[in-house]
């Protein structure tokens, strides 16, 4: 689960903030990993309070997620404009986010040729 919560915020920010959101992000990490005691002294306390915050942590997470942006397909960006203008065409009734393939071909794609017949 960290693994692919560090990787999309690799693929999330621009490279000139990059570091700083990857910063943000395993602060979250392990300050919930500090808090995770307290789940075990809400279960002695009451177990119907262990499954409603299970449940209200969930629910703000799937909520959380839906407003992330989808990034399957794109370039990384470079700098916090790009960003921007990523944005910007995804609000827009006519925007579309696969511009930014045409308008910059992706940087860690290379071109692969296509393989020879061996026979």
């Amino acid at each position: 689960m960290v693994s692919c919560i560090y990787l999309y915020t690799m693929e999330l920010y621009p490279t000139e903030i990059r570091q700083m959101g990857i910063s943000v992000g395993n602060f979250a990490i392990r300050f919930g990993s500090l808090l995770s005691p307290l789940v075990l002294i809400v279960t002695h306390r009451s177990p119907v309070l262990l499954l409603l915050l299970c449940a209200t942590v969930q629910f703000l997470s799937a909520l959380a997620i839906s407003f992330l942006i989808e990034t399957h397909g794109l370039p990384l960006l470079d700098t916090i404009h790009e960003t921007e203008t990523r944005i910007k065409r995804l609000q827009s009734p006519k925007g579309n986010a696969s511009q930014d393939v045409q308008e910059r071909p992706g940087l860690f794609t290379p071109e692969i040729p296509e393989a020879e017949s061996p026979v």
